[in-house]
């Protein structure tokens, strides 16, 4: 969990690099959110539906674009790869299976 948080420290920092535990540990963490906020949001919609449950889980999504990409990128200088490579994100399914791999 200290890892996590070491990530957040950083995060609008794009210099410099990231551990392997470090971005896999920050990348878990966000996708257990996520998937929590989706089960509140499941919850919340059968009792009211269109109240604005997703503006939760929007909002987290905002608020952790910036360190994503800044801990990608940290995480890309340590294998020896250029930062622009996060970029690769972009296009979705795709981007994501070609940096999964490096």
């Amino acid at each position: 969990m200290a890892v996590y948080f070491d990530a957040w420290s950083k995060f609008a920092r794009f210099t410099g690099r990231s551990s392997r535990s470090e971005y896999w540990w920050f990348v878990f963490i966000n996708a257990c959110i996520y998937v929590v906020l989706g089960l509140l949001t499941v919850n919340q919609e059968r009792k009211t539906p269109g109240d604005g449950a997703n503006a939760i889980q929007g909002l987290f999504s905002l608020l952790v674009i910036i360190p994503t990409v800044a801990v990608s990128v940290r995480r890309l200088h340590d294998i020896d790869r250029s930062g622009w490579w996060a970029l690769l994100m972009i296009f979705g399914c795709f981007g994501g299976i070609v940096l999964f791999f490096f």
